[in-house]
């Protein structure tokens, strides 16, 4: 599982150091295709990691390291401890 996460994150990055620096389109659309790849293995590798690595409580685990890379930006500055709250931990 960790080669799957380790391929994800360097698809992504290659796709999106190369598109940083394409003056192309079709480099960029190509890229922007690898770049996708490489989080559309990510974030599900991610997600089983975090739940194997959590037990019995892989439900509020998910969640919370769901909160902390989008949730916040989403919940408007909601804190780390009123995010626990909500969850009863």
């Amino acid at each position: 599982m960790l080669r799957v996460l380790q391929a994800g994150l360097a698809l992504a990055a290659l796709g999106l150091g190369a598109a940083g620096f394409s003056s192309s389109l079709p480099v960029l659309v190509l890229m922007s295709i690898v770049y996708i790849a490489g989080i559309s293995l990510t974030i599900p590798t991610m997600i089983s990691l975090v739940g194997m690595l959590a037990g019995d409580r892989r439900g509020a685990a998910v969640a919370r390291a769901v909160h902390r890379s989008v949730g916040r930006a989403a919940d408007r500055g909601v804190s780390d401890e009123d995010f626990k709250r909500r969850l009863g931990s």
